[in-house]
């Protein structure tokens, strides 16, 4: 019986590895065009980056998602989020409107947008936001807690931000669960 040399075998197994993730990126090239590896590469080091607080690299690796895609929706939710992480409130909102422009049904675009109104005191346009989000996904338990805080803090509405917390905290959401864990909804 032969046997196959050693380097032969290596070079059968480095081929074995690389030829599916080369038929990978040239599918998606097909699919989503040239740029696509390339914005999900610097997609992939603005999320590394914020998610690690160099706000900096993040903020640039954003922009040239953006720059590079500008129908990359994820681009834009994302760097409205450093921008709300950042307090630049209307850049937030900014970011999310135009993620909204390219699909006006994303409800993670309203949730956040609404976040960013909240935080200005526009508080019509917050509860509007967290609304149509719930709109489009009923079980969206950000947009819940996020309605919550809003009802409880600016409107007052302390029932309906207790219904708001416990259907957030049904659905899962920690920050939701720990606000009923501290007796928020327990009145006098």
């Amino acid at each position: 019986m032969n046997k196959l040399p050693k380097y032969k075998i290596f070079g059968i197994a480095i081929v074995g590895a690389f030829l599916p993730c080369v038929l990978l990126v040239l599918i998606s090239m097909m699919f989503y065009g040239s740029q696509f590896p390339i914005v999900k590469y610097y997609y992939l080091q603005a999320s590394f980056a914020h998610k690690t607080g160099d706000l900096s690299d993040a903020l640039y690796n954003y922009n040239e998602v953006i720059r590079r895609d500008k129908n990359y929706i994820n681009g834009y939710i994302s760097r409205g989020s450093l921008f709300l992480d950042q307090k630049k409130y209307k850049q937030a909102i900014d970011d999310y409107s135009h993620a909204l422009q390219l699909q006006p049904q994303n409800e993670e675009a309203y949730a956040y947008r609404g976040r960013a109104f909240y935080e200005i005191k526009n508080n019509k346009a917050a509860l509007e936001d967290y609304n149509l989000s719930l709109q489009i996904n009923p079980n969206f338990a950000y947009a819940y807690t996020q309605r919550a805080l809003l009802k409880y803090t600016q409107l007052h509405d302390f029932q309906g931000a207790c219904e708001d917390l416990n259907r957030a905290a049904e659905l899962g959401d920690s920050d939701a669960k720990a606000h009923l864990e501290n007796k928020v909804c327990e009145f006098d």
